[in-house]
């Protein structure tokens, strides 16, 4: 085998144990290649988990690395920051869709935001998480941060759907802004005869669009993310 290539790298060789790393990491060949859209996803760790496969060996054991670069750049740590740019610089290539020389039959991205006002449901949810926001100030210095956190959390959440924050799994329609802007925003791609794709930052969200807009639209609707099999991926 002359090359090796690896296809969305981060979803295989993250986990030590997960058998297709184990698997990949006894192949043999002069090159290998990862491709991946997010080569640091979490952590500067994840450098280490690619590097690994790509030039076993090339960065020492993991801890020199922690230590040498991952430690400092979590204490932003400008410097190491920039070491690791550089480190990065001798192996990837990295590609952007606006650059020219890809895809160039395609017409340019186009962005427009949307402006979804609150429903009444939605807007007293906001205005008691930010009351119990405010309330985590007064939290001990080592639980503040935590509940900090997770209260900004709960304020996107509850701007994405009252159920997604409410975890209850009550009924969608007619309850979130952005959820109405968005049904017109399908109806009108599935009326000019396009497809549509959804993003969202929480994949919890995903899989309570995916029944509602199946049943609103009468259209299939499929769900990829994190915990997707590669063969349901591949289908």
């Amino acid at each position: 085998m002359q090359e090796l290539p690896r296809d969305r790298q981060h979803h295989t060789i993250k986990n030590a144990s997960a058998k297709q790393r184990q698997a990949t990491r006894q192949l043999t060949a002069p090159c290998r290649i990862a491709l991946s859209g997010t080569p640091i996803e979490n952590s500067p760790d994840d450098v280490y988990a690619l590097m690994a496969f790509l030039n076993p060996g090339l960065l020492g054991i993991p801890e020199h690395l922690r230590r040498q670069l991952v430690a400092p750049i979590q204490r932003h740590d400008a410097k190491a920051h920039q070491r690791l740019q550089r480190l990065l610089t001798l192996f990837v290539l990295r590609r952007r869709k606006s650059d020219p020389d890809i895809a160039p039959e395609l017409p340019p991205k186009i962005e427009q935001i949307e402006y979804c006002s609150l429903t009444r449901e939605q807007a007293s949810l906001y205005a008691a998480i930010l009351r119990d926001l405010e309330a985590s100030f007064a939290l001990p210095s080592d639980q503040r941060n935590t509940a900090m956190f997770r209260r900004l959390h709960w304020l996107k959440q509850c701007c994405n759907h009252p159920a997604h924050v409410l975890g209850d799994h009550s009924a969608l329609p007619r309850r979130s802004g952005k959820l109405e802007r968005r049904e017109e925003i399908v109806a009108d791609a599935l009326a000019e005869g396009q497809r549509c794709l959804i993003f969202s930052q929480y994949a919890e969200m995903l899989h309570l669009l995916q029944p509602h807009l199946a049943d609103r639209f009468g259209e299939e609707v499929f769900v990829l993310d994190g915990n997707t099999p590669e063969p349901r991926r591949d289908d």
